[in-house]
């Protein structure tokens, strides 16, 4: 019946157009003759094609209605736009042929454990998701330290690069000069000069005029492999241009990895320009769980650093598999994890469905930390019904903006919906960076934010745990950074609900699926 309505509206929404575009052509043929009359119906027709395609495709309902919207808005204009930003040449990849593709890789899992507890039917319905879409292996073997201040983010990124004996893999969505990363590149130039094999992949868009040539020519010439994930040239007039990776870890040896929030750039250790506190979480991990991280690593490099890599160093992959994907396993302990990554190549969107897994399953409390929160209809749904079941959600963003002027408004579009819900929402006296998701004994820390750009467009990694300590140490933060924040109130957003206030939320409430 749904699909039926949704058929219906969009059958009338077309004679719409059609009606309304033969409506224009005849006033423009009345008052201007017939060559601007036929380029007007051109345009009309052309609308109208692509508003039958964006009704049929294979995206959220809302995001179609704001497409369709903007190309009636901007006639032409607004159909350039959505070839930029509104295809994904990505998804020709779809599920069963992007496991097709890495099925050389996926061998290398270790699923013992996870068809150990499959059989005996112990695995925890939190892990289902996970495994059923990614094939990604639960692993009883996994450490985890939290990294909480920014300084021993600092000393956790040298000590790992200085701890290398055979290779470092990074991905970065942002590289950024100053004096971090000046430090990053000598640390790294000192392992190439031991013999240790260092590839960095960072994002073309992300890291756009933020670093010095010289320093990247420096890291070459001692044999360090430097990716760009999908770069510049003709990406730029398409729209795979739209999709960036949002990943930050740095492998070591298969052993360990650096990951979180975190880029490499001042800002994050708050000795940049900015005058106020940058809070951010990252967490060192070690155990068989880095071999999942490592395998999504290789991946991204041989597909999506295109031409900016030497295609010899991408058949070392495959030719020299044990040095690379050789797990290095930790004693068992009482820790589930969980490798989840996201990607616009499938169209299944894994974390933003693994956060609506795991919301539809709380049965105690939901604690959400997040940097952009302006989250999708399906995700407001799961929180309102989680709601209507008297589970308290707590949800905490930024009190104070990055580099871009639009996160505050952005956020606060949301706040009066949940307010109505009883969610209750915090601002944090700063700019807080954390990812963060505890529902009720489980963790998941990513890279993703909680907004559509992070659902649906850009590469995305994170780890689902089921840990005590890992629990408790995570809830003391969380419960730290509430202290450190100002509790919203209905009174509160009257203060700033302004006649701008509101056109700016209605500015973002079409312009946010688009992009």
């Amino acid at each position: 019946m749904n699909k039926l309505k949704i058929w219906i509206s969009g059958i009338v929404g077309v004679i719409f157009i059609l009606i309304l575009g033969l409506g224009i052509t005849a006033i423009v043929l009345v008052h201007t003759g017939w060559g601007i009359a036929i380029i007007a119906l051109a345009t009309w027709f052309i609308d109208m094609i692509f508003g039958i395609y964006i009704i049929n495709s294979h995206r959220e309902q809302y995001s179609k209605t704001c497409w369709i919207l903007t190309i009636l808005v901007l006639p032409f204009i607004g159909v350039v736009i959505f070839l930029i930003f509104g295809t994904n040449p990505l998804t020709k990849i779809e599920w069963h042929d992007f496991v097709k593709k890495n099925k050389e890789l996926s061998k290398y899992e270790d699923y013992s454990y996870t068809k150990e507890v499959i059989s005996n039917q112990s695995l925890p319905k939190e892990f289902i998701y996970g495994y059923t879409s990614l094939l990604s292996p639960i692993y009883n073997d996994t450490d985890i330290k939290i990294i909480k201040y920014n300084e021993e983010f600092y000393d956790s990124t040298i000590q790992l690069i200085r701890s290398a004996k055979s290779f470092i893999h990074i991905q970065m969505f942002m590289i950024r000069s100053g004096v971090f990363f000046k430090t990053f590149c000598s640390e790294l130039i000192k392992k190439a000069k031991e013999g240790i094999e260092i590839r960095l992949l960072f994002d073309w868009y992300g890291s756009f005029h933020k670093y010095k040539r010289k320093q990247l020519k420096e890291m070459k010439a001692v044999g360090i492999q430097i990716g760009i994930f999908n770069p510049p040239g003709i990406n730029m007039f398409k729209g795979a241009t739209n999709y960036r990776s949002h990943h930050k870890m740095i492998i070591v040896d298969n052993k360990s990895a650096l990951c979180g929030g975190s880029n490499i750039a001042d800002d994050y250790l708050s000795i940049s320009k900015n005058k106020y506190y940058w809070r951010d979480l990252n967490f060192l991990i070690s155990g068989s769980i880095i071999n999942s991280m490592n395998i999504n690593f290789i991946t991204n490099w041989i597909l999506f650093s295109e031409y900016t890599v030497d295609k010899s160093d991408k058949m070392l992959f495959a030719n020299q598999t044990n040095k690379y994907l050789t797990i290095n396993k930790n004693n068992r302990n009482d820790s589930l994890a969980q490798y989840v990554y996201s990607s616009p190549c499938l169209q299944t969107k894994d974390i933003h469905n693994e956060i609506i897994n795991l919301i539809t399953n709380a049965k105690h409390s939901i604690k959400i930390t997040t940097p952009y929160f302006l989250i999708t209809s399906e995700l407001i749904t799961t929180i309102l019904i989680a709601r209507r079941k008297n589970i308290p959600i707590e949800i905490i963003v930024p009190g104070r903006r990055d580099n871009k002027d639009f996160i505050i408004p952005m956020n606060r579009s949301h706040y009066k919906k949940m307010l109505d819900m009883g969610v209750s929402i915090y601002e944090y006296d700063g700019f807080i960076h954390s990812k963060l998701l505890i529902v009720d004994d489980y963790c998941l820390i990513t890279s993703s934010n909680f907004d559509y750009r992070s659902f649906f467009s850009t590469f995305e990694g994170g780890v689902l745990v089921h840990s005590k300590n890992i629990l408790k140490e995570l809830t003391s933060i969380f419960e730290d950074d509430k202290q450190n924040s100002k509790n919203i109130t209905k009174e509160f957003i009257k203060t700033y609900d302004s006649l701008w206030f509101k056109i700016q939320c209605l500015a973002v409430n079409i312009i946010k699926p688009l992009f």
